[in-house]
């Protein structure tokens, strides 16, 4: 293999030396001279606007001529009378709990240097009663990043307690550790900054508890959210070229980055002469060979950042002897109606042509402008899937020779071109009021038939101020920004992809918000009728979850009684055991006091079935059976006075009373046994065949079973997590109401975001994951890794 690559050239010079010079038969040792040693004596914990003096030992082997040098990592620090063995230290003042560090460096007089630090705590002068900490004012971190703040601190008076708090977000793999005595002490905090969509900032808050007051120190956490590059590498179609001959490759190469490495190869022996290479370009002259030879090109590029991307194509190399002197060469391979392509005639000199012909096949002279040295046709509209045109041409030479070369050109009727090109992106376009947004799709096109691609909007009710189109490579950017909108609704827009004089329309999938503020109300549950349940929700901003300040309101139902509207979790009492489904919604007010509200139906039932892969659990009429397939019923170690919900999976079957407390019945012993020391229970999840998750009231989770350790693992450090459920390998959960999948503790491969979810199911046993985004009706459903 032959890489050809362009990096920074290094030259190594060696100069060698001549001349006369001395002889003898003598061996000089020489004896490399030693860096001097330091020891520093003195405070270690000093007031602002003291004195003090620090005391240093100095060493040197050879007894060389020292000198030292002093320095501060706090401005305004001065040393004064400075000798080998003191230097009297003064220090400014500080506003708060100090780290300075002083350094001393001591030269000898063979310049060989030692550098040795002494650390301070530096008090500074405060009244009586206040308390001080040692807190950096500002960090700044990536998003998903694990962070340590550490802390020191005094009081005026006896500690009772150290804790933090996060203001803005809920940290994940919280540790928090605290040293302290009676009237000082270190605490630390570390976690793994949030997930963001962009940079934002947070305070990170250590309180101080004492016998007499409570004190708080905060920082600044900045988080920047990740940057995401692109970068593809599409080589052209296979080329040909005679022996000697002079080519070129041109690489069509889209990125938002700078290229750090370039890397093209030839395979296999013997290989071209290269003309010149860089990002794009490989310019060559091509080998000798015996017999006609195909040729693999490659090119792999490298961003700044790391990414890389790569295509190969092929060049044939033709024999000189045996090869025909003209090869024709077509601008574009596939085409749609209206398109326009040249065919060039290569490798001949024209002036030797005496007479040459075209053959079209079956088109129409009307469709083509011919010469002695390039064909252009236009393409009709044709009823065709692909159709295949294959042009020849043939010239008479001087010499009396005949020389003929052929090409093909594919063509692509109107249904064949809608069919296989479009935009598709994972997630949903969402719009809010005077924010732009850019939303990337990824553009079908596998034939490069595409010219352009447009937008337009129909709305009636809402006014785009930017709707713009953007395409790099196969991917398409849209940018939109709605300054007032009027309501709240699907947004029409419609992309244009022009091939050719044929235009394909393209629905996009927006939906515009009068606010960005956004009600979550929870996952769709199933019921018992007549039992008391649960709602539970979130008020976020985009996708941040804010303090609760919304109110559930009942909208079809007297029998429903809510007993604490104002609560992200409340409970829900019924009056009439044969009331019909309630149906509930969330209702908030942003700053704008603006109102944006979220619905939820509960389904319930007087007669339900639940299958699983053992039992099969039935309720009605307020009673519960679970049966084997031998019709042997699960014996329950709880009486059941008004059954709220039933699971069942794998070897076990759960049942939640209506006094939030379960009972789980099958082969699983250590389900059946834990489950029932469980209180406060608002649902409970059958997360694999031997594991049971149950959400508590404050929204956290309890496992038990065969797994509960991973899946408790995985909970921690979560933010408002809603459901929970895997297929052995990979564990899906909505968080915050949006869904995310991923393998153990990795970061989520999978994530619903912008796009909220009210329901989901993972089939373990065809390892696939389906959902409904709130407000859609229509299942969404795909494989899980």
């Amino acid at each position: 293999m032959r890489k050809c690559l362009l990096a920074s050239l290094m030259l190594t010079l060696t100069a060698c030396g001549g001349g006369g010079g001395s002889s003898g038969t003598g061996t000089t040792v020489e004896t490399k001279n030693q860096a001097p040693t330091i020891v520093i004596e003195g405070e270690t914990k000093v007031l602002a606007l003291s004195q003090f003096v620090l005391k240093t030992q100095l060493h040197d082997n050879e007894n060389d001529t020292l000198k030292i040098e002093w320095s501060s990592s706090l401005a305004g620090v001065v040393f004064s009378n400075v000798s080998n063995s003191q230097a009297e230290v003064s220090i400014p003042a500080v506003e708060t709990l100090t780290t300075v560090t002083l350094t001393a460096k001591v030269t000898d007089s063979a310049n060989n240097s030692t550098i040795k630090t002494h650390v301070l705590t530096v008090t500074p002068n405060v009244p009586t009663g206040v308390a001080l900490f040692d807190l950096a004012a500002e960090y700044s971190v990536q998003q998903n990043d694990v962070i340590k703040i550490p802390v020191k601190f005094d009081s005026p008076y006896p500690i009772t307690a150290v804790d933090w708090s996060f203001v803005g977000f809920t940290p994940r793999e919280l540790q928090k550790n605290s040293d302290y005595s009676d009237y000082s002490g270190t605490t630390s905090a570390q976690f793994r900054a949030p997930t963001l969509s962009q940079n934002a900032d947070f305070n990170v808050v250590v309180t101080l508890s004492t016998t007499q007051a409570q004190y708080e120190a905060k920082t600044k956490l900045a988080v920047k959210a990740e940057t995401t590059h692109f970068i593809t590498v599409d080589l052209p179609e296979p080329v040909e070229i005679i022996e000697s001959h002079e080519g070129e490759l041109i690489a069509n190469v889209m990125t938002d980055e700078e290229i750090e490495f370039i890397e093209w190869d030839w395979l296999p022996k013997p290989e071209p002469e290269i003309i010149s290479i860089g990002t794009k370009q490989f310019s060559y002259k091509a080998p000798e060979v015996d017999r006609d030879t195909t040729f693999d090109v490659s090119l792999k590029l490298t961003t700044k950042s790391g990414l890389q991307a790569s295509d190969t194509t092929k060049v044939t190399v033709k024999n000189a002897t045996a090869a025909s002197p003209v090869i024709l060469k077509a601008d574009r391979k596939a085409v749609a109606t209206g398109h326009t392509a040249v065919i060039s005639v290569t490798e001949i000199d024209l002036d030797e042509v005496t007479e040459f012909q075209w053959e079209i096949g079956n088109l129409g002279q009307q469709f083509v402008v011919s010469s002695k040295g390039q064909l252009e046709v236009t393409f009709p509209n044709v009823n065709a899937e692909a159709l295949p045109y294959l042009f020849t041409y043939t010239a008479k030479l001087k010499s009396g020779q005949t020389q003929t070369a052929k090409t093909t050109i594919t063509y692509y009727g109107n249904a064949a071109v809608a069919s296989q090109i479009g935009l598709t992106s994972s997630s949903t376009m969402h719009i809010y009021p005077r924010e732009q947004i850019d939303h990337v799709y990824t553009l079908s096109d596998p034939n490069n038939l595409v010219d352009s691609i447009g937008l337009e909007s129909s709305s009636s009710l809402n006014t785009f101020n930017v709707l713009d189109v953007r395409r790099q490579g196969r991917y398409v950017t849209v940018t939109a920004r709605i300054d007032t909108p009027l309501r709240e609704s699907s947004v029409p827009i419609v992309a244009l992809l022009k091939t050719g004089t044929y235009v394909s329309r393209h629905n996009l999938n927006a939906v515009l918000s009068t606010s960005k503020l956004k009600a979550y109300t929870g996952l769709e549950e199933q019921y018992l009728q007549g039992s008391s349940f649960y709602l539970t929700g979130l008020v976020l901003n985009k996708d941040e979850a804010q303090p609760f300040n919304g109110t559930w309101q009942v909208t079809n139902s007297t029998k429903h009684v809510i007993q604490n509207p104002n609560n992200a979790v409340t409970k829900v009492t019924v009056s009439d055991s044969f009331s019909l489904e309630p149906s509930f919604k969330l209702v908030a007010k942003d700053a704008n006091q603006n109102e944006i509200e979220s619905n939820v139906s509960i389904k319930t039932s007087s007669y339900y079935t639940v299958k699983g892969d053992m039992y099969q659990c039935t309720w009605s009429a307020r009673s519960i059976q679970c049966k084997d397939d031998r019709y042997q019923a699960l014996t329950f170690a709880k009486v059941f006075t008004a059954p709220r919900q039933v699971i069942t999976k794998g070897n076990y079957a759960c049942v939640l009373d209506s006094d939030d407390i379960a009972s789980c019945a099958g082969q699983n012993e250590l389900i059946n046994s834990a489950v029932l020391s469980l209180s406060n229970v608002v649902k409970l999840d059958a997360v694999d065949n031997s594991t049971v998750c149950a959400q508590f009231v404050d929204l956290s989770w309890a496992c038990v079973g065969d797994n509960a350790a991973r899946y408790q693992t995985h909970l921690k450090g979560l933010n408002a997590v809603f459901g929970i459920q895997a297929d052995g390998t990979t564990t899906c959960y909505v968080e915050n109401g949006y869904l995310k999948c991923s393998k153990g503790a990795e970061k989520p491969y999978f994530t619903s975001s912008p796009a909220l979810v009210k329901w989901f199911e993972v089939n373990a046993a065809e390892h696939t994951l389906c959902y409904k985004e709130l407000g859609q009706v229509i299942e969404q459903c795909h494989s899980l890794i």
